[in-house]
């Protein structure tokens, strides 16, 4: 029997976990949609909304209490990849995978990864070519801390450090040059 977590989203989130025991994903996904249409008719006069959204993922996926900027990952498909940005309001999470796209999707989608920083980073092989998404080392002065590039906020850029729960560090891209090492 497979379990798979569905997140069911109105103005207050309300989580229904399926069990079915068949093995064709669409009809599985098809049986899955039956089951909670079910669960919810007995729970929709409790809510204050006309529809709702849902996403189907892995019964261990992560949520945004335990998903941070930095952390490594793997999605459903194995492709591993590291977090870039939480979206706190919307429930998604921008992730750079190893393909070397950034694509954007519910944090059920991923669970936690085992994959070394140096496995899974972007590499880039000039400095100059710097963009949001490239796994790096940061100087400091406790030594190299792996970090991936995040977002550019005027002239500065936000690192994310690896496995920091979320720390990061802002620095202008005049330093960056100096501090980064690929």
């Amino acid at each position: 029997m497979k379990e798979k977590k569905v997140e069911v989203r109105f103005k207050t989130p309300l989580y229904v976990t399926v069990f079915e025991d068949i093995e064709d994903k669409r009809e599985f996904d098809r049986a899955i949609l039956r089951n909670v249409i079910q669960h919810l008719m007995d729970k929709l006069n409790n809510y204050e909304c006309m529809g709702f959204s849902y996403s189907v993922g892995e019964p261990e996926g992560l949520s945004l209490d335990n998903i941070y900027c930095g952390d490594i990952v793997v999605n459903r498909s194995g492709i591993e990849g590291i977090v870039l940005n939480v979206g706190k309001d919307k429930d998604k999470v921008n992730v750079a995978l190893v393909t070397g796209s950034i694509v954007q999707g519910s944090a059920v989608l991923y669970k936690s990864s085992k994959c070394s920083f140096d496995d899974v980073r972007i590499k880039i092989t000039n400095i100059n070519s710097f963009t949001e998404g490239v796994g790096c080392y940061l100087e400091t002065d406790e030594g190299k801390k792996p970090v991936i590039v995040g977002p550019k906020k005027g002239k500065k850029r936000i690192l994310y450090l690896i496995g920091g729960k979320g720390d990061f560090y802002t620095i202008d891209e005049n330093t960056l040059v100096r501090v980064i090492k690929l």
